[in-house]
């Protein structure tokens, strides 16, 4: 009986409730515990969102992105509205499920909750994301721009060179990680070196490249072998060239590096 006097009386409040007030119902009925409602939650993050509020966008884009919802298509709108707002961690997860890394279960789910793949929709979302700040995303949109064919080289490159200057810690993970994904380019590697040439990150990426011609198997110990030649190339030019290399311009945050 309690329980059904709770539900009238958020049915009653959500009636009358500003985005707000809506958005805050929303966080409180989500909240584990014996006040928890997911389907009421819902309801009021799609009020709060309906009202304009773009942080209930985003947690309503988190809830039917999750069990019990798992409603995939569903969350991609309510992200993509939170986006169009500048808002990054939604832009963000707007990529991930452009490109399929949030479908844990989508081999389970009926076709109208699935979101296809869509490399270009990824870019544009992680291009959002990255000039809102979100260092991950502007690793993403580099990796999915490789996945683009034919490969764009110099927006890969660009993307590269504004990854690796807001996050150059993960230069020598990334390296490594690019080896073991099935999907990498050559295209996308020399990419790769090119803008650490350009960023002054070439010592620890030739570092982890002499690393992969002794321990990689053969084809990635020859893919590396192949970039260590390229990075010595490009090195002995921009050293032949010295101070007549005219200055490059920054790339700025808000600087398109996806164009569409």
């Amino acid at each position: 009986m309690e329980s059904d006097e709770l539900r009238d009386d958020v049915a009653q409040s959500l009636s009358t409730a500003s985005g707000k007030a809506a958005y805050q119902l929303g966080n409180r009925l989500r909240a584990p515990g014996p006040q928890q409602d997911l389907q009421t939650a819902r309801t009021a993050f799609e009020r709060a969102a309906a009202a304009g509020h773009v942080k209930a966008a985003y947690q309503l884009g988190q809830l039917l992105s999750k069990p019990p919802f798992l409603d995939f298509r569903a969350a991609r709108d309510a992200f993509q509205q939170a986006a169009d707002h500048g808002h990054a961690q939604s832009a963000y997860l707007l990529g991930q499920l452009f490109e399929g890394f949030l479908h844990y279960q989508s081999v389970i789910l009926p076709e109208e909750k699935r979101v296809e793949e869509d490399f270009p929709a990824a870019c544009r979302a992680y291009e959002i994301a990255a000039n809102g700040g979100d260092a991950d995303a502007t690793w993403c949109l580099a990796f999915c721009l490789e996945r683009i064919s034919p490969v764009d080289t110099p927006a890969v490159t660009a993307a590269y060179i504004r990854a690796m200057s807001l996050a150059p810690e993960r230069i020598r993970r990334t390296l490594r990680i690019m080896f073991c994904n099935p999907w990498r380019t050559m295209a996308g590697l020399e990419c790769f070196v090119r803008a650490a040439a350009k960023t002054g990150h070439a010592g620890p990426v030739a570092t982890e490249l002499r690393w992969l011609v002794e321990v990689a198997n053969a084809d990635s110990a020859k893919d590396a072998a192949c970039l260590l030649e390229l990075l010595a190339d490009i090195l002995a030019h921009e050293s032949s060239v010295g101070d007549r290399r005219e200055p490059e311009r920054e790339l700025g945050p808000a600087r398109p590096i996806y164009e569409h």
